[in-house]
């Protein structure tokens, strides 16, 4: 995004009264418990345990993964809608596909997930990039 005097303008993220950023943030990333977290095994619907265990795989709104994963408590994926099979699908019809249906925050989510230590960012990075060209 660019203004009319050509500066770059970045999107926020964390306005506390901004309803786009509690929806963007409230969208989920797919993550895996790395260490014993005590007294959140609710947050695991299948299990009945009280702790969650190292292994877990559950998905975290962004706002809850973000300093888990900063912390090393979790590692995480890129969500599904951004890798490169997805990239295809929106690739072949993108005028057929309805973007909403499959990440109502697609763009500012995206740039979220980009700050994330994930091992596959390059995913979003290519989304972002070939939506954009479209």
């Amino acid at each position: 995004m660019s203004s009319a005097s050509g500066t770059w303008i970045t999107p926020s993220f964390g306005d506390y009264f901004s309803l786009d950023d509690i929806l963007t943030t409230n969208e989920r990333v797919p993550c895996k418990i790395e260490l014993p977290i005590p007294k959140l095994g609710s947050l695991d619907s299948s299990s009945k345990e009280e702790d969650l265990k190292p292994g877990t795989k559950l998905d975290l709104p962004y706002w809850l993964a973000a300093p888990l994963l900063s912390r090393r408590i979790v590692s995480a994926e890129v969500p599904k809608v951004y890798r490169e099979t997805y990239r295809e699908i929106l690739g072949a019809d993108a005028v057929a596909v309805d973007l909403y249906r499959l990440q109502p925050q697609y763009y500012k989510f995206g740039l979220l997930i980009q700050r994330l230590p994930v091992s596959d960012v390059e995913y979003v990075n290519n989304s972002l990039i070939e939506m954009t060209k479209m």
